[in-house]
């Protein structure tokens, strides 16, 4: 954005030699108007000379204050329609006389009401849903809604069948950690064959909440029913969006810790329905994504995103950045011997440095880290 503003040193038809602010008349001094830049010209007819004081810093003006004996004689001796703050005297020729100067005022006041007369965007909304067809468990539909231009649009959807009353979310997925003495932490998944897909998925423990149960309440439930482990809940998710370019179907994430302590969560015992089948795994946390990795190549299984999504942003939490030596990268050799390391390996995360390189050469933010 160009501002135009008023300047002490300047006439409407000149424009500031410091900071290409266009100058306007005197009338129009009490208002500064936003004009967009594609719409200034590209190359300006005139461009003043530097004002007189030229020790004011670069990018400010000096008010304009009562001139000395010494500057009224300066500017009466001044050529007409040079002299700083002087309109172009009659019978004088100049790069823009009065017409292009209102010319130049058309142009920027149409500049400023044709960025105001923007149209904005207009709003989406949904008008009207037709059942195509309705089974049990899903129905299809046909969604006809406005686009923003507010062109009438169809989309198929697929939906639910029969919301139930009371219920924040459709269902609920639980991350399940499983904690036990003398042993690593770990996430309790389960594996289904699931039709949509002709093959077996890796999943979080899920299941749709019941009416007038809570999500929290609902996952307890369907973590014992699949798993056979009772637990506690740490914290719930807002209700989120599954796949909205397909369905409104929407779900709780909710977080719960399992004590393996605990006689009944020793030997846990599932409680399946009639037609579930269900197999528990149980996965180092701290090793989650590799484990999944392997779990894919060997069984040939599919994971679901969110549990793909879950391992990868574990990982991505515990890795350290990356150091860089005069642009090189430091690669690290492997597990470290705490005891005896090797020549130029560093104690603090195994990685090769060069003897010369001190954690003051670091960059601060990765300095900190370490």
């Amino acid at each position: 954005m160009v501002t135009v503003l008023n300047s002490g040193y300047h006439t409407e038809k000149q424009q500031c030699a410091t900071c290409s602010f266009f100058i306007l008349p005197s009338a129009w001094h009490s208002t500064a108007r936003p004009v967009s830049a594609p719409f200034l010209p590209k190359k300006l007819p005139f461009r003043p000379e530097p004002p007189l004081r030229s020790r004011s810093r670069p990018g400010r003006h000096r008010r304009r204050t009562r001139p000395g004996p010494a500057s009224a004689a300066a500017i009466s001796s001044a050529p007409p329609g040079r002299g700083p703050g002087s309109l172009p005297a009659a019978g004088h020729s100049s790069s823009l006389d009065f017409a292009q100067e209102g010319k130049s005022l058309t142009f920027l006041k149409m500049a400023t009401e044709t960025s105001a007369e923007v149209p904005k965007t207009a709003r989406q909304f949904v008008l009207k849903e037709e059942v195509i067809v309705e089974r049990k468990w899903l129905k299809l539909e046909e969604t006809t809604y406005t686009d923003p231009n507010g062109k009438t649009r169809t989309w198929e959807t697929v939906k639910r069948a029969g919301r139930k009353k009371g219920v924040s979310a459709d269902g609920v997925a639980v991350i399940a950690v499983l904690q036990r003495t003398l042993h690593y932490d770990c996430i309790v998944l389960v594996k289904q064959f699931r039709p949509p897909i002709n093959g077996y998925c890796l999943e979080f423990p899920a299941g749709l909440i019941e009416e007038n149960e809570t999500a929290e309440s609902a996952a307890l439930r369907e973590l014992e029913e699949e798993t056979g482990y009772k637990g506690e809940v740490v914290e719930c998710t807002p209700a989120l969006c599954l796949d909205p370019g397909l369905s409104n179907s929407t779900t709780h994430i909710v977080s719960v810790t399992i004590n393996g302590d605990e006689a009944e969560n020793t030997r846990p015992k599932q409680k399946l329905d009639d037609g579930e089948y269900v197999e528990v795994i149980s996965l180092p946390k701290n090793d989650l994504l590799q484990r999944i990795d392997e779990l894919v190549a060997e069984e040939h299984i599919a994971v679901d995103a969110r549990v793909y999504t879950y391992a990868l942003a574990l990982k991505r939490a515990t890795e350290k950045p990356l150091q860089e030596t005069q642009g090189k990268k430091q690669q690290c050799p492997g597990p470290r011997d705490a005891a005896n390391p090797p020549p130029n390996q560093c104690t603090a995360n195994s990685c090769m440095i060069k003897p010369d390189v001190t954690i003051g050469e670091i960059p601060n933010s990765i300095s900190l880290l370490l």
